[in-house]
């Protein structure tokens, strides 16, 4: 639904140029709703069909086909920012000034035929790049980025809980409680592995077939990459379903003393073996400081980890915000 109004409210604002100079709502150029600046297709070759889901959740299926889009409307702003920097008009006309003290660009500038206006804000050598390109420039570091944070932040946390299960006062080893944990990450890994594998080869198979067939519903190509692609998403959702769960259950187990047994306190899974594993029944003073080091470790892992993430990602939403806004002022 928000995506939804995003686009309404957009089409609602965008103008375009026509061939007598002129500029008129996109809406009103054939009859309302006969036309839109930016659209969604409800149908068409998809491989997932996540690609057609608006959550958040589902923005993975489709990175690669935003970032080129966004690519190439980013690309088109910033051509007319630069042009405009340098005074030159749209029509190729000389620059008009306004003689006040203010920044203001006179609407004269502005004005242009339709072509006029596709050369001010295209270079010939990025016109038609989403038609063409695979994949966006720039989309593998911030991917790399993007998935880095991402597992710091989970092992960071997952680990941490580990670590302090390890350490929290029964025998040395791998227990049922840091077992569950460690269970948890890992499957969480894969997970992440599985769907976003499976997008980017949803991606390519989509961007293999010729233009003009790309949102034809009967045209298919790479049969076998595309069922491969859909069994590892299904596979991931299944694992992840099953993981979330298998947490459920850990913590019902953690209150309810289910791990409060001989064979999970003994650490006999961490390779110690029934014949030398062994319950801690009274904690020395030794132990219980190594535990509070343990935690005070445990915890600060937790906390810098949620830090760096969550001041990534405040650092990037404000300098996107700072950028948008320059551009807009200039525009």
């Amino acid at each position: 639904m928000e995506i939804k109004n995003a686009l309404n409210k957009t089409n609602g604002l965008a103008h375009v140029a026509q061939d007598d100079g002129t500029a008129c709502l996109v809406s009103e150029k054939s009859g309302p709703g006969s036309h839109q600046a930016i659209t969604l297709k409800p149908r068409g070759s998809t491989v997932l069909h996540d690609e057609l889901r608006s959550p958040p959740i589902f923005n993975y299926s489709r990175v690669f086909a935003w970032s080129i889009w966004v690519d190439q409307v980013a690309e088109t702003f910033d051509v007319a920012d630069k042009r405009l920097r340098s005074r030159n008009s749209v029509s190729q006309q000389a620059w008009i000034k306004i003689d006040d003290l203010t920044e203001s660009i006179s609407p004269e500038n502005r004005k242009g035929t339709k072509k006029q206006v596709i050369e001010y804000c295209q270079h010939q050598s990025t016109l038609n790049v989403a038609m063409t390109a695979r994949w966006a420039r720039g989309v593998w570091t911030r991917m790399a980025i993007a998935s880095f944070l991402a597992l710091m932040l989970q092992w960071y946390t997952s680990g941490a809980a580990a670590i302090i299960m390890l350490y929290s006062g029964n025998a040395r080893g791998m227990g049922c409680r840091s077992g569950s944990y460690l269970l948890y990450g890992l499957v969480s890994s894969v997970v992440w592995m599985l769907l976003v594998s499976s997008s980017i080869i949803a991606h390519y198979c989509k961007t293999s077939m010729p233009p003009r067939k790309q949102w034809a519903s009967s045209y298919s190509t790479h049969p076998f990459l595309r069922e491969f692609a859909v069994s590892l998403n299904i596979l991931g959702k299944v694992l992840s379903v099953l993981n979330a769960t298998w947490i459920i259950c850990t913590s019902v187990f953690h209150f309810t003393n289910t791990y409060n047994r001989c064979i999970c306190n003994s650490g006999i899974w961490g390779g110690q073996g029934t014949a030398k594993s062994y319950n801690v029944l009274t904690l020395t003073e030794r132990s219980k400081a190594e535990m509070m080091y343990i935690w005070v470790a445990a915890i600060s892992m937790t906390v810098v980890a949620s830090a760096i993430f969550v001041g990534f990602v405040e650092i990037k939403r404000r300098s996107s915000r700072r950028n948008r806004f320059s551009s807009v002022t200039m525009i």
